[in-house]
């Protein structure tokens, strides 16, 4: 199954909408990657992209969880936490040539992508979003412009 953005996906945040529609982007470059004949040359340099992304989303994400108390912060943060660390020993068993990257590791990003991000009733990003939207002192200034209240 590939990997598309979906227009549901968005959780309401610009800039965490933003870093999950690139990271789409990146994974479908993974994908593609992953059919060419040469992969292991062009692999390194997409996962240099994912973590890049995935550390800045997970930074302001957890911002933003911090900012408005959020209840759920800390699993959370574990789930991030967890991600990344099977991330970094992927991207280290890839440089060490024990394991090239495969369908089968493509595979375990799509499924954490679609599990956190995509589940839009899950307990992860758009949970997260919603509490943060809802909150009375967020005022809006997350919302895209065009959604934003002109009433002020």
């Amino acid at each position: 199954m590939e990997l598309k953005w979906d227009e549901s996906y968005n959780t309401g945040i610009e800039q965490i909408d933003e870093q999950h529609k690139e990271l789409f982007v990146i994974v479908a470059d993974l994908s593609a990657a992953l059919m060419l004949s040469r992969a292991k040359y062009v692999i390194s340099p997409i996962l240099g992209r994912l973590v890049e992304n995935i550390r800045a989303n997970f930074e302001y994400e957890e911002e933003l969880m911090r900012k408005y108390d959020y209840p759920d912060y800390e699993l959370h943060k574990v789930v991030h936490g967890a991600f990344k660390a099977q991330l970094a020993e992927l991207i280290l068993r890839n440089e060490n040539e024990e394991v090239l990257v495969s369908v089968h590791t493509y595979c375990a990003i799509r499924d954490w992508i679609l599990g956190h991000i995509a589940d839009v009733e899950g307990p992860y990003d758009h949970a997260m979003s919603r509490y943060i939207l809802e909150h009375p002192d967020s005022c809006q200034e997350y919302l895209p412009e065009d959604l934003r209240s002109t009433d002020e």
